[in-house]
């Protein structure tokens, strides 16, 4: 396997600095036709598994654009919000991940979840019938989404936590149904408190088995393609901040 299909970050040499310079000049003087190619061109590279993306290609792409937003202002609106879709039932979701600490201006939300975390960095999971996920649910009554996900601990997971950080959302969209429903579902960092003896769910009646698992390999473990890889890497950032 080659440096440019290594897992992992590719650090741009003498070489690809003067080939990013020249894109980014290409684009500045053409119709921006060849720019959308490379965004399309970076989208597919990063829909492919890690061990095949070419890091080489990626690394260069997004570091164009950066420069060009620099020096070209804000003429164009990059989407670089990671994007997959998934099918069930006959409905195409389409999940768009947006990190912003500041979940509650997007609304309606319907879910709320929680990426726990141990103070020896280990992120908690749950056997959730027919996949593993972090807990979390919907909201009952007037509840707030802190008051959600502290319930939703309890019941999926038999956890409580100390403390609690807003991280993002993941937007998504119904693309194919007639409403073309949009809602949002938030994503908080929680710090773990205590691991409490496992009851049944209420909702299922369900004890749903858990596992703590070391942050590094939590996309091995819960496979949502690049909108989760994006998800638990910020929210492993925002725990590497934080006062344990």
């Amino acid at each position: 396997m080659g440096i440019e299909n290594m897992p992992g970050k590719y650090e741009l040499n003498e070489l690809d600095n003067k080939f990013v310079n020249a894109l980014v000049g290409m684009w500045g003087r053409s119709s921006l036709n060849h720019l959308n190619c490379e965004v399309i061109e970076l989208s597919i590279e990063l829909e492919k598994p890690r061990e095949i993306r070419d890091w080489r290609k990626i690394v260069i792409l997004k570091e164009a654009f950066i420069r060009f937003n620099s020096f070209y202002g804000n003429m164009l609106n990059l989407n670089m919000q990671p994007t997959s879709e998934w099918e069930s039932k006959g409905i195409v979701y389409q999940f768009t991940w947006i990190k912003d600490p500041n979940v509650i201006k997007y609304q309606p939300w319907t879910q709320i979840y929680g990426i726990c975390f141990t103070k020896d960095k280990q992120i908690l999971l749950i056997d959730n019938v027919s996949m593993r996920a972090i807990p979390g649910g919907s909201s009952e009554g007037n509840e707030t989404p802190e008051e959600t996900l502290r319930r939703e601990l309890i019941e999926e997971a038999d956890v409580t936590v100390s403390k609690m950080f807003p991280l993002g959302v993941q937007k998504v969209t119904e693309k194919n149904s007639q409403e073309k429903n949009l809602y949002y579902q938030y994503r908080y960092v929680c710090l773990i408190n205590e691991l409490l003896p496992q009851t049944p769910d209420p909702d299922n009646g369900i004890i749903h088995p858990r596992l703590l698992v070391p942050a590094s390999e939590v996309t091995s473990h819960v496979k949502w393609g690049i909108t989760g890889e994006a998800m638990f890497n910020d929210a492993i950032e925002l725990f590497d901040t934080l006062d344990h």
